[in-house]
Formats: C-alpha cells, sequence, structure tokens
C-alpha cells in the first residue's frame, strides 16, 4: 500500500468521484483539478468519474471516494476486487463510501489521469482514496481490503479526513 498524506485537491463545486485506480504514483501531484475553482477542463465537458467525483464530494453522507483505474487489460486479484466491491454493499458501511471505476485508456479521462499521476499503461488495477473536500488518503496497487477502507474510516471519524471529520 502506498500511502500520500497531505496531498489536498481542490473540490469544486462540480467535479470529482471515483473507483479503483491504475495508478503510477508519482511523487508529483497537481494541487487542484482540471476544471476546479473556474479553470475550464480541457474536454468540452467532464467526464462522467469527474462528474461522479465532484457530486459525491459535496455529498455531506461520504466519507471517502474510491477511484478505481482499471479496465480489461490489467491484470488484478479478481477474490480482491470481488471482496471490495462486496464490502462496498454492507450496510455497516452504508452511503458514507463510494465507488468510481475509472478507464484510464478513456480519452475523455485523460485529465482525471493525468492530475492524478496515473500511468495509464500499468499492468493492474489502482485505487486511490479521496476524502471530500478531495485529500488524498490513500492509493493501493490492486483493491483496498475490508480491513483497509474500515481503517480509512475510523481516521475520518476521529477528524482526519476533512474539514468535518
Amino acid at each position: 500500500m502506498i500511502h500520500h498524506q497531505g496531498n489536498q485537491l481542490i473540490a469544486p463545486v462540480v467535479l470529482l468521484v471515483a473507483f479503483t485506480l491504475s495508478l503510477a504514483c508519482s511523487a508529483k501531484r497537481p494541487s487542484a483539478l482540471p476544471g476546479v475553482g473556474g479553470t475550464p477542463p480541457s474536454a468540452a465537458e467532464p467526464s462522467s468519474a469527474t462528474a461522479s467525483l465532484n457530486s459525491a464530494l459535496r455529498d455531506s453522507k461520504v466519507k471517502l471516494v474510491f477511484l478505481s483505474f482499471c479496465n480489461g487489460a490489467m491484470k488484478g486479484d479478481e477474490d480482491r476486487k470481488r471482496e471490495f466491491t462486496g464490502f462496498l454493499k454492507d450496510p455497516s458501511v452504508g452511503s458514507a463510501v463510494q465507488a468510481i471505476c475509472v478507464d484510464p485508456d478513456d480519452p475523455r479521462e485523460e485529465a482525471l489521469v493525468k492530475q492524478l499521476g496515473v500511468d495509464p499503461k500499468i499492468p493492474y488495477p489502482v485505487t486511490i482514496a479521496i476524502a471530500p473536500p478531495g485529500k488524498i488518503m490513500s492509493s493501493f496497487r490492486n483493491y483496498p481490503t475490508p480491513q483497509d477502507i474500515r481503517n480509512l474510516l475510523s481516521a475520518c471519524s476521529s477528524g482526519g479526513c476533512g474539514p468535518s471529520g
């Protein structure tokens, strides 16, 4: 597991929520996403993943958003993926966690992929955990385990995620 702390993304009024990411974690991370804070996105309209992310980050019930970068060409642990997606349906998680799948090869997702430093050629899925208002909490090669999710939710409950904890 690769941890990123202290990196802030500025959550726009209309822009970000995602799921499991195929990410080659780079040290360089931009501070704002395209289309946030009045900067026009590179495409005519935000990608569906970007729009979903923005919506989730504005939802007061959401404590964590998982952006998963994956596609059919990537070789991930299918059991871990089933465990991850199954746990997200658990009533104990409720609406506190959202997941968004991003295809790093989709040209509409290019700005989001670049902004988060994802290598679209990486052969495995990567998931990035983001807390409102856009703080990167952690990233995972493959998918997080239920215990990873519980640990992140616990950190949020103790005030470690966003302005409202």
